[in-house]
């Protein structure tokens, strides 16, 4: 008997017999799949089963199998025998990790071999691949006959192969590593092929050296100085022995020769080499006194980097006052936490060393309302101090205010909160957006109720938002509505026993029914204009090349078609020849020219679009010639719903080059007028928005 299952069927299958346990959520979030593509997945091999005399059951996070031994048994046979089939990403990671670790060329028949796969399928593996080491400036060579291989600079080479392993293996699998005996079986770790870019026997060395020198100095190291520092030597010795070593601009070699911590990296330096017989030189010995240079700032950076550390953490901390409706200055704890981490992080990011956020995953996932407006308050303080603060270290900013509003106790606690509604998208977006105004909320997952009881079950859950009514469940329930009125947010205090959600946005004056009428009029009227520019709007192959001539053909389809009279054309001519005579509207480097103007002389909006033979120059308002290859007419009475409409389009042109290419890109009328369709409704749902909140 077989089971008619895919490869990815399979796989859970083998998981549930294995272990029992199966989290959904995990699976499709590893896999990058919906939750809801898993659970058609439980029902297909729920129907497969039956073919056994077999059924699936739930048990809280268990899935149980139940039928006789015998079909267990035969079950179990056909399981065992399941060939895995690596995914193209799979092979991929397999591929990166081989090139990242090779002294010679490989040849692309060698992987197609490994993979039972053809050379042209590699050929496209490596495109992927090339796009992914290319953003830290590591490339990859080919020569015929020789192989494939990885070229950059030494620096960014064992950057992208750290940036490697951060990124495709789990933490706790290279916590383990690093800390198990080598003899061990590796394979039995998580990512085991991944791992092998570092030598297991190599790190046990590595982990008792630096055991060594914090017994030598009593000079504790942390937890993420301790993993990027076993990690860089593990990486670095393997490079060395490659004969590829890295070179340490001489004056910053020179000044860290003054340190203390140089002195250490020399001992531990020597530690390796008679462990190992490997020898450090003294550029490497630079680049590990730097990764331990942030354990104890004051020992290295004079009182100017200090005051102005101090300045930064005063001036994100100002923004988060601002932000989350705290003040944050009254936490000492936070204070000195944030001063004593950025001494160590600017360093290293003045330094061009890598920083390391090993739970930044797990950050942005469960906390992603806090990593999300932390993200915004960096953001302004790389703006105002010309820093490039990574991700990694967002995270780690995040975790300190995190800390410092639980520390608050009740008077700021956050509650984890999952939104339902029928169909886990569409009205939960909106309802969303407006939660997101309220810090106390952390919004851990928006699901259908299909998908609610496991998510319950995987989270620790203090209240359910919903849209719909829902069957009882043994945590707090509201029902409220997509717009999130007064009503619906007392409804959330109540719950949970809070006075008062604190709003991010400043609290809006009540509008009168009167003003809210005319809101909704406005929109509306909206409304009716983008039916009508999609009812009036054509396109025209252009004959002629100046611009009296172009903007003559644009209007002249407009009159054919009885949009506008005779008189009419002329006077709209006239007025669009002086306007761009004034101020021609030539996109730089877009090949795309507008002329738009609101006039009393048509009582409809008016959209033409050009599009000429060859590319075409024309001079832009500073007199230089940029090549045109479209053209764009846009005509609206004087009246102020039309001319907003205007200029929401005419901004979309300016601004949005997406807008702009597709415009490029149409060869015919049924494709200008989609792509003026969708543009036009993302301005109409953003009017609707603005109106509503």
């Amino acid at each position: 008997m077989l089971l008619d299952l895919s490869n990815r069927q399979k796989n859970i299958l083998k998981n549930i017999l294995n272990n029992n346990e199966f989290n959904i959520d995990n699976f499709a979030k590893k896999n990058g799949l919906s939750s809801r593509t898993i659970y058609r997945d439980i029902e297909k091999i729920t129907e497969e089963l039956l073919s056994f005399n077999l059924s699936l059951k739930k048990d809280g996070n268990k899935y149980i199998i139940e039928g006789s031994q015998d079909s267990l048994l035969e079950l179990e046979h056909i399981v065992s025998n399941f060939y895995y089939e690596l995914t193209p990403l799979e092979r991929k990671k397999l591929i990166v990790a081989e090139l990242l670790t090779s002294k010679e060329p490989i040849k692309l028949d060698y992987f197609a071999k490994k993979f039972n796969l053809t050379a042209p399928t590699i050929s496209y593996y490596l495109k992927d691949i090339e796009k992914w080491l290319e953003k830290g400036n590591v490339y990859i060579v080919s020569k015929p006959g020789v192989g494939v291989k990885i070229k950059g600079n030494e620096e960014n080479i064992r950057k992208a192969t750290t940036n490697f392993i951060y990124e495709n293996i789990e933490l706790d699998s290279i916590i383990e590593y690093i800390h198990k005996d080598y003899n061990t079986n590796t394979k039995k770790l998580k990512n085991s092929k991944l791992l092998g870019l570092l030598d297991a026997k190599i790190i046990s060395q590595i982990e008792k050296s630096i055991i060594m020198l914090q017994q030598k100095y009593n000079y504790p190291i942390l937890d993420k100085i301790y993993i990027n520092l076993t990690i860089h030597i593990a990486l670095a010795i393997k490079r060395i022995e490659s004969g590829e070593e890295i070179v340490l601009e001489s004056n910053t070699l020179n000044n860290l020769k003054n340190s203390k911590e140089f002195e250490m990296a020399k001992v531990l330096t020597k530690y390796i080499q008679d462990s190992t017989g490997v020898i450090l030189p003294e550029d490497e010995i630079g680049y590990i006194a730097m990764h331990l240079l942030g354990v104890d700032y004051k020992s290295v950076h004079d009182i100017e980097y200090i005051a102005f550390v101090k300045e930064i953490v005063s001036a994100i901390i100002r923004e988060a006052n601002k932000t989350f409706h705290i003040n944050f200055f009254h936490d000492e704890i936070l204070v000195n936490g944030l001063t004593n981490h950025l001494m160590y992080t600017i360093f290293r990011i003045k330094s061009n060393l890598n920083i390391r956020n090993p739970m930044l995953k797990e950050i942005k996932e469960k906390y992603k309302l806090l990593f999300k407006k932390t993200e915004k308050i960096i953001k302004i303080i790389e703006n105002k101090y010309n820093l490039q603060i990574p991700e990694d270290e967002i995270g780690y900013i995040a975790i300190h205010f995190g800390a410092a509003i639980e520390r608050m106790g009740n008077d700021f606690k956050i509650y984890n909160v999952i939104v339902v509604c029928s169909s886990g998208i569409g009205t939960s977006q909106m309802l969303l957006s407006k939660l997101e105004n309220f810090p106390q909320l952390n919004i851990i997952k928006s699901c259908s109720i299909i998908e609610l009881e496991d998510t319950i079950k995987n989270n620790n859950v203090d209240l359910i938002i919903s849209t719909i009514p829902i069957p009882k469940l043994n945590k707090k329930t509201v029902v409220v509505t997509p717009l999130l009125l007064e009503d619906d947010i007392r409804k959330i205090e109540k719950a949970l026993s809070i006075s008062n959600l604190n709003s991010i946005e400043s609290k809006k004056e009540y509008i009168p029914s009167l003003q809210r009428k005319e809101q909704l009029k406005n929109i509306a009227i909206y409304g009716s204009n983008i039916i009508e520019i999609l009812k009036n709007s054509d396109m025209v192959v252009h004959k002629y090349k100046n611009t009296e001539n172009v903007i003559d053909e644009l209007l002249d389809i407009h009159y054919k078609n009885k949009k506008i009279t005779k008189n009419e054309k002329d006077k709209i001519l006239k007025a669009l020849i002086k306007r761009n005579n004034i101020s021609p509207i030539i996109l730089p480097n877009k090949k795309f020219v507008l002329y738009h103007l609101a006039t009393d002389y048509t009582d409809e909006i008016l959209i033409t679009i050009g599009k000429f033979k060859e590319l075409i120059p024309m001079k832009n308002i500073l007199g230089k010639k940029e090549l045109v290859s479209t053209s764009f007419l846009l005509v609206a009475p004087k009246n102020k719903k039309s001319i907003e409409t205007l200029g929401d389009l005419s901004s979309a042109i300016i601004e949005d080059d997406t807008f702009v290419e597709e415009l490029n890109k149409a060869k015919n009328k049924k494709e200008i007028l989609l792509s003026l369709e969708n543009t036009l409704l993302l301005k109409y749902y953003e009017e609707i928005r603005r109106v509503i909140d």
